[in-house]
């Protein structure tokens, strides 16, 4: 049976609104697993910096979505993340748990997106 043109048009059109129905939810899971990565990537004293590591709900931007994620309130997390000074002048070097947890996250990242496209493709 041959499909017609405007039978796959069809298709790629329903497949586009999937796309742009499910992209945020996609995009929450991502910074889900983010965020996950960044706490185990992060040093732990008290525990309330790994605490305090979260995320935004996704934003759809113009030609796709984005997600916000760190620490919310805890003053010193940028500081822990780059490096500082200390008072008495010794350089503390940074830790990098934001650009870790990142890092740790590509392959749990690709394997979701990989899934997500797969499932939106198998009906065209």
């Amino acid at each position: 049976m041959s499909e017609t043109v405007e039978q796959f048009n069809d298709k790629a059109e329903a497949i586009k609104s999937k796309f742009q129905a499910e992209g945020g939810v996609i995009t929450n899971n991502i910074g889900d697993i983010v965020v996950a990565n960044t706490k185990m990537a992060s040093p732990v004293l008290t525990g309330a910096l790994r605490r305090d590591i979260t995320r935004k709900d996704a934003e759809k931007i113009e030609d796709g979505w984005q997600i916000e994620y760190g620490s919310n309130g805890i003053p010193y997390a940028q500081s822990v993340n780059d490096g500082h000074t200390t008072k008495s002048g010794k350089f503390v070097k940074g830790r990098h748990f934001m650009e870790s947890g990142m890092q740790n996250s590509d392959k749990q990242i690709d394997e979701t997106i990989e899934k997500w496209v797969t499932d939106l493709l198998k009906d065209l």
